[in-house]
């Protein structure tokens, strides 16, 4: 998960860290960090639960995990990304930030703390540190009990086994601000991971340079395929 950029303001004569809509705020009568939401100019505190925090960071890692396109001073969710992922894994939502498994063999839990999973499964508890190894954890249990991963992913190009002398030609071209084109290359059509080539405008607007992110979730290449805007999602 990547964390939020906040800048460091003063609004109403109280030092704060903003980013958008939102804005972290010290509480110095216990020195906790609390959130708030910005509505018709106006600065209100969640009627939402939310934790409060010790750092600003720790309150940024907490907010990377919702989707902050729809946070409102009443309402909050989690972000797009880790609702597709535990959707596809199989996890029915059964509090903020917490998951069951819709299986009970093997059963399954999993929490979402700060930029973090925490998986339990057996009576032992895992941190996983991203999408891509919970995915492979998740479906390596599964499998182990004799079952596929279910869940319908969006459909998108998806290039097997390219050259990377050909890399341009199997661009995409896309429409976005700063993004000339992209695709994705992986191993075979079963594969759940590849290299995402993305090719950036370059000074005047036309193709520029090309950069390769290896080991991306599929799952997260057509999220971004989907997307409104390329450049915001990346």
């Amino acid at each position: 998960m990547s964390y939020l950029r906040f800048d460091k303001m003063t609004i109403d004569n109280i030092d704060c860290y903003v980013h958008a809509n939102i804005s972290i705020v010290q509480d110095l009568s216990d020195s906790q960090w609390y959130i708030r939401i910005r509505e018709n100019g106006v600065w209100n505190y969640p009627s939402w639960e939310h934790p409060s925090f010790k750092t600003v960071q720790a309150a940024t890692k907490w907010l990377s995990t919702k989707d902050l396109d729809t946070i409102t001073s009443s309402s909050v969710s989690m972000n797009r990304d880790i609702q597709d992922v535990t959707k596809i894994l199989g996890f029915n939502e059964v509090a903020d930030g917490e998951y069951v498994h819709c299986d009970n063999d093997p059963k399954m839990t999993l929490s979402i703390i700060g930029s973090s999973f925490l998986l339990g499964y057996s009576g032992t508890y895992q941190s996983i540190y991203s999408y891509t190894a919970l995915i492979r954890v998740v479906e390596g249990l599964i499998k182990a009990h004799g079952r596929q991963l279910g869940g319908e992913i969006p459909v998108a190009p998806v290039m097997a086994a390219i050259n990377t002398r050909n890399l341009t030609q199997n661009i995409v071209r896309v429409k976005s601000s700063n993004v000339w084109g992209y695709t994705i290359n992986v191993k075979d059509r079963k594969s759940k991971f590849g290299d995402v080539i993305v090719q950036f405008k370059g000074e005047h607007g036309g193709p520029g340079d090309i950069y390769i992110y290896y080991d991306v979730p599929v799952l997260t290449y057509r999220r971004w395929h989907s997307a409104t805007s390329k450049g915001h999602y990346f």
